[in-house]
């Protein structure tokens, strides 16, 4: 039988028959769009995926291999190594320790697990965090409060690198700002100053490896673009990654990096394609990364096994 466990059924009402709550309802909303979403999700991704190529008449002899190759060896595994560093830094402000191994594992999979129709990289740091000895609500607050810190950073770098083509950026950066100061107090309230200057000072590195990798992405297709216009990109990937509306923000990322490509004057063919390249590629090295991490752990099941 497919009967869901109990922990996972919603509340029902006396007559045990209709959900209740608000979480049982979304979580029947869910089960029932998920798929027709996420259908609808791929066929706009291939679809603006095609219709960028072709707007940017992009032949495979325009592929730029240097940047390709330093985005594969170089930056894509730095942004793995950094999003460890951040995890072992969760489980510090928990009170308990990760190696970094065990957290590159972990981010790894988490990875893989946002193609899920549910907040699959979420739990999975979550997860980790409760199996090395943290309680299951620091482990929650963690990942949520870390999460929105790296979306209000985002949006201030982004605001910032639009405020000469928008008069609607200054107004986003400040309450963007102050939104980073917010949450960036709260963490230090509730893990200390430390935890919450050391997360900061992440996101700040963070930011500047996704700005590398989206312009190391437009490179590959061709087109050059500013420095400083490419956090506008970097807070499309981060939003659309975070909104949750599909797996991994499929097609959501994109389409916000066609959206402020006209106001940072780049070509929004270019954009969509930049974004979706960084996001294939990413996709591939942690796929790699996992198979790796699998064999790893099937050979050592192995040679206990002997």
């Amino acid at each position: 039988m497919n009967a869901e466990p109990a922990l996972f059924k919603p509340p029902v009402d006396k007559a045990g028959t209709e959900p209740v709550s608000l979480t049982g309802k979304l979580r029947a909303f869910q089960r029932r769009w998920r798929t027709p979403v996420l259908a609808i999700a791929a066929i706009f991704f291939l679809g603006g995926a095609i219709w960028s190529i072709a707007s940017l008449d992009l032949a495979p002899g325009d592929i730029a291999i240097g940047p390709l190759v330093i985005l594969i060896v170089a930056i894509i595994p730095a942004t793995l190594a950094y999003s460890a560093v951040n995890l072992m830094l969760m489980a510090r402000a928990a009170g308990t320790a990760m190696t970094f191994a065990d957290s590159l594992r972990t981010n790894v999979f988490a990875s893989l697990a946002e193609l899920l129709p549910i907040p699959g990289g979420a739990i999975v740091r979550s997860h980790a965090l409760v199996r090395s000895g943290s309680k299951l609500s620091h482990s929650v607050e963690l990942v949520v409060g870390f999460g929105l810190l790296w979306i209000a950073c985002a949006a201030v770098g982004a605001a910032l690198s639009l405020q000469t083509a928008s008069p609607a950026a200054l107004p986003v950066a400040v309450i963007s700002a102050m939104a980073t100061l917010f949450i960036t107090g709260w963490i230090a309230a509730r893990f200390g100053f430390a935890i919450a200057m050391a997360a900061l000072a992440l996101r700040i590195l963070g930011l500047g490896l996704m700005a590398v990798r989206v312009g190391l992405a437009f490179a590959t297709i061709g087109l050059a673009i500013a420095w400083s216009d490419t956090l506008a990109f970097t807070f499309a990937i981060i939003a659309g990654t975070a909104s949750a509306i599909v797996p991994s923000g499929l097609g959501v990322s994109e389409g916000l990096a066609a959206i402020v490509a006209a106001p940072a004057n780049v070509a929004p063919a270019g954009a969509f394609l930049a974004v979706a390249l960084s996001r294939l590629l990413g996709l591939a090295v942690n796929a790699i990364a996992a198979g790796l991490f699998s064999l790893h752990a099937m050979r050592q099941a192995k040679t206990a096994g002997l």
